[in-house]
C-alpha cells in the first residue's frame, strides 16, 4: 500500500486490458509495436509537399508551353513540356483526387491516398489507445503506395526536370525549377 491508497481489482483489470493488443489479446510489454504518430504525420507532411511540388511544377510548364506555342523552333521543348505534365498530372491523380472541387464531390469520386491517409490518422488520433493491427497494417500498406509514387515524384525532379531544363539551355529558353525540388532530394 503506497500513499494510503490501495490499487484494486477493477484498477488492475482496466490496466491491464489497456495494455492489451485489441487483436490478440497479448500483453504488449514495453515494445511499442505501433509506429508513432509522427511517422503518419511525416508521411503526409511529404506527400503534401509533393502534391504542392507538383501543382507549382504544372503552373510553370503550363505558362512555359504558352510561350513556346508561338515560337515555331519551340515545338520539340513544348511536347517535352507537355509530356512532363502529363507524368506529374498522374502521380498527383494517385495521391489526391483532383476531380473534386468540394467536399461533397468525395462521394462522387475514387478515395486517394491523402483522404485515407487522412482518415487513418483521424482514427488512430481519436482513440485513447494504441492502433489496432488492422490500423497497423492499413498504415504499412498506405505509406508503401505513397512511397511508390513519392519515388516517381522523385524521379521526375532528378532525371525527366534536369532533362527538360538541358533542352531548353540548348535552345536558349528560360529554365522551370520548382521550389519543393531543393526540400525534396
Amino acid at each position: 500500500m503506497e500513499g494510503g491508497i490501495r490499487r484494486g481489482k477493477r484498477l488492475c483489470a482496466i490496466t491491464e486490458a489497456a495494455c492489451t493488443d485489441s487483436q490478440s489479446g497479448e500483453l504488449l510489454g514495453t515494445k511499442n509495436p505501433h509506429p508513432p504518430a509522427t511517422k503518419l504525420r511525416d508521411t503526409e507532411d511529404e506527400m503534401n509537399k509533393a502534391i504542392l511540388g507538383i501543382r507549382d511544377l504544372n503552373n510553370q510548364l503550363q505558362a512555359l508551353e504558352k510561350r513556346l506555342d508561338s515560337v515555331k523552333e519551340s515545338k520539340a521543348a513544348a511536347d517535352q513540356c507537355a509530356e512532363l505534365r502529363k507524368r506529374a498530372r498522374t502521380i498527383e491523380e494517385e495521391l489526391i483526387q483532383v476531380n473534386a472541387t468540394a467536399q461533397e464531390d468525395e462521394a462522387n469520386y475514387p478515395t486517394k491516398l491523402n483522404s485515407k491517409l487522412g482518415y487513418l490518422s483521424g482514427v488512430t488520433d481519436s482513440a485513447d489507445t494504441a492502433p489496432t493491427r488492422a490500423e497497423l497494417e492499413a498504415f504499412a500498406e498506405l505509406s508503401k503506395q505513397v512511397q511508390a509514387e513519392l519515388n516517381k515524384w522523385h524521379e521526375v525532379l532528378s532525371k525527366d526536370l534536369p532533362a527538360l531544363n538541358d533542352s531548353m539551355r540548348k535552345q536558349e529558353i528560360a529554365v522551370v525549377g520548382t521550389w519543393h525540388a531543393q526540400e525534396q532530394r
